[in-house]
């Protein structure tokens, strides 16, 4: 955040946050055309429940050259201060079955048989949690141009 870049990675991170909770943004027109999910929300202290353990935050940086927004920003949750209180994995498939899957496919493609590709990209953003977690930002972090309802 203090080097030449500075404004294009705020501007990245206040994108990124302004998806995630419902609020307003004055950085730049563009945030009138991004929806928040209210994936997040900004609490006191003195609300956590009592007895839950509040983790950290840490941000990753990442060039896209071929997405629509080339400089991103991802927040992640310190997992080591965590208590899942619910299923935390996600189901992929076995080696085998992407062989069987994929060979029958190219198996009738004299047939006209396509592979299409889609992209889930708020798949873990907008699932469920039974329980609250907590995580504290850091309020230099945030920034000044995301407001708060």
């Amino acid at each position: 955040m203090a080097g030449k870049d500075k404004t294009i990675w705020l501007k990245s991170l206040a994108n990124k946050i302004f998806r995630c909770l419902t609020g307003l943004c004055k950085l730049c027109k563009q945030h009138e055309k991004i929806r928040g999910i209210s994936t997040i929300f900004f609490i006191k202290p003195s609300q956590v429940s009592p007895g839950r353990k509040v983790t950290y935050c840490s941000f990753v940086c990442t060039m896209g050259p071929n997405k629509t927004e080339v400089y991103r920003v991802r927040m992640t949750v310190g997992g080591d201060r965590i208590v899942a209180y619910q299923d935390i994995w996600s189901p992929s498939v076995g080696i085998l079955d992407a062989k069987i899957h994929i060979n029958s496919t190219i198996s009738d493609a004299h047939k006209g048989s396509r592979y299409c590709k889609a992209y889930i990209k708020y798949f873990f953003l907008c699932s469920i949690m039974k329980i609250n977690q907590y995580m504290h930002i850091h309020h230099w972090h945030i920034p000044t141009g995301v407001l708060i309802e």
